[in-house]
């Protein structure tokens, strides 16, 4: 009988401990809310440079940046993607980015 008590209590501390969110519930993953959104980026110039997508993913772990520039640039369109999380070991954030370089399509 302790020996079922023993592995239901297991069992029920390790789904609990599975279920749980830490960054729905810890204010220190929320710091870069205001960034969430879509965004028309400008250079110097006032021109548009691109178009930014930001979006919280992985249980509200990272916020994924999307990145597309404004046309073609010497034959090139600039794609993009960046990964910022935050490092509770660390107390930092982190940041890792991914940049892609597609051939512009002519239409």
């Amino acid at each position: 009988m302790k020996k079922a008590i023993l592995i239901l209590l297991i069992l029920f501390c390790s789904k609990s401990a599975f279920a749980q969110k830490p960054c729905d519930k810890d204010p220190i993953y929320n710091q870069f809310d205001y960034w969430i959104g879509e965004w028309e980026v400008y250079d110097l110039k006032g021109n548009v440079a691109g178009h930014s997508k930001i979006s919280k993913i992985l249980d509200n772990c990272v916020v994924l940046e999307e990145w597309t520039s404004n046309g073609a640039q010497q034959g090139l369109t600039f794609t993009g993607k960046s990964f910022n999380s935050y490092n509770s070991a660390t107390n930092n954030g982190s940041k890792t980015g991914l940049i892609i370089l597609e051939e512009a399509m002519n239409t």
